[in-house]
């Protein structure tokens, strides 16, 4: 939801320019000053015009976030509160502080009361005398609300994850968010200074805090790339973060690294594999349990950029942890690196699911790409295709994405048709469907 870097478009006009598309340009407050590639904070911070309901508006009412900065801390270790992310309310009483605890080395997290945590991370190596001397990444991550009404907050530090992951009852939504200080108790300023910083409406997964703390050390620009695109390993299909779109209403997502889905523009979840070896089909928009936020569409609603989706030999991965692929000419699995294979789809038409552990994808290297092939309507792995099976139903419709068997001279089985309303109707079968000007069937091989 904004980016900062001082390095690509410095602070100017009491002004930080914001390098994502959202134009929340951060506004100073006090004293902060550039210093050729880094801003220095002296009492003073920068203002994104975020408040946390903005936030979980983005994040489709999950309520999950990442805020992160690359730092120096240049304060010392008795010294009061130091916030690198606080908040504030118009004076109500502040309830979102991230930073250095008040005389020690240790990092506080507070995100709503009751429940703050002095420490959350007892040496986290930013604050002390040998820490004091370089520059660190710090990304505080928290999920979407839980069964039990509250949030799972992690801390990395330097790309690792620097503590147990704790519990949060979360800040109120009128909390207005700032970099480099805490109103409250009389103001708690950073000291110090500041590279990059960055606020999203996602929780980023370990791999990709890991992947963060790698642009931030390296001096890149996080929104360098370039914007959501075809690839020219899967022509004709638009591929973003660890996600790629078939048609104009159907994604595949890796939404972190223990959840691959299946979903529909319209909030429905058809399918979500889980890294357990387990298969939680049909979720629907407005749903219990939290389920729009696996939603792509809802959790992730931008595309992102394109990032984390490799070709291999006949295999399809998603960030570091998803595969789909063909295992030989009859079997195409989805399966997860921790070793659980969570569906299998043969030629015959049955699905056979898990967990299980046999015909896993990342049992074989990936490989060079070979064996995929693809449309704006489906992708081909082998004779296996993901594909819309009415993409051209008066109106574009685009309600089903079935994935079925064949070759360039016949139709196989039909394995299992995923639908937009959250259900799904697995094989095997070879029924055609009729509507619409012209017919056609659910085997994505007559698209």
């Amino acid at each position: 939801m904004a980016y900062y870097h001082q390095g690509v478009q410095p602070l100017a006009g009491g002004v930080w320019p914001d390098l994502s598309q959202h134009g929340n340009d951060g506004t100073v407050s006090g004293t902060v000053s550039g210093a050729g590639d880094h801003v220095v904070f002296g009492n003073g911070y920068v203002a994104p015009g975020l408040s946390m309901s903005d936030i979980i508006a983005a994040s489709g009412g999950t309520g999950a976030y990442t805020v992160a900065a690359w730092f120096q801390y240049t304060g010392s270790d008795t010294q009061t509160y130091s916030a690198i992310f606080g908040g504030t309310d118009g004076g109500a009483g502040t309830e979102w502080f991230i930073g250095k605890n008040a005389g020690n080395t240790a990092l506080g997290v507070e995100d709503g009361n009751p429940h703050p945590r002095w420490p959350f991370v007892s040496s986290p190596g930013v604050f002390d005398a040998a820490g004091r001397g370089s520059a660190h990444s710090l990304i505080y991550t928290r999920s979407g609300l839980q069964s039990d009404g509250t949030y799972t907050g992690k801390v990395y530090i330097d790309g690792v994850l620097a503590a147990t992951p704790g519990s949060f009852v979360g800040v109120n939504g009128a909390e207005q968010l700032l970099i480099g200080m805490e109103t409250g108790h009389g103001g708690l300023p950073f000291t110090g200074s500041m590279w990059q910083a960055l606020m999203s409406s996602k929780a980023l997964s370990a791999s990709e805090a890991l992947q963060l703390h790698g642009t931030f050390a390296a001096g890149d620009n996080y929104c360098a790339s370039p914007s959501p695109s075809t690839s020219s390993l899967l022509p004709g299909i638009l591929v973003g973060d660890r996600q790629i779109q078939i048609g104009a209403n159907w994604r595949i997502a890796a939404m972190d690294d223990d959840h691959l889905v299946i979903g529909h523009r319209n909030g429905n979840t058809p399918q979500i594999f889980r890294s357990t070896g387990t298969l939680h089909p049909g979720h629907f928009a407005g749903g219990p349990h939290g389920a729009d936020g696996w939603n792509p569409f809802v959790g992730r609603p931008e595309l992102g950029e394109p990032n984390g989706v490799t070709v291999g030999d006949h295999a399809i991965q998603f960030g570091t942890t998803w595969r789909i692929a063909r295992i030989d000419a009859t079997h195409l699995s989805i399966g997860h690196s921790g070793g659980q294979t969570v569906q299998i789809f043969r030629s015959t038409g049955t699905l056979h699911p898990g967990p299980r552990t046999d015909v896993n994808p990342f049992s074989r290297a990936l490989g060079e790409p070979a064996g995929v092939t693809s449309t704006e309507y489906f992708i081909q792995i082998g004779g296996v295709r993901f594909g819309v099976a009415d993409f051209s139903h008066s109106g574009g419709l685009q309600a089903h994405l079935s994935v079925g068997y064949g070759s360039a001279t016949s139709v196989g089985m039909t394995c299992m048709v995923y639908r937009s309303d959250g259900a799904v109707h697995p094989g095997p079968r070879t029924d055609a469907w009729n509507g619409g000007a012209i017919g056609t069937a659910w085997n994505p091989w007559y698209i």
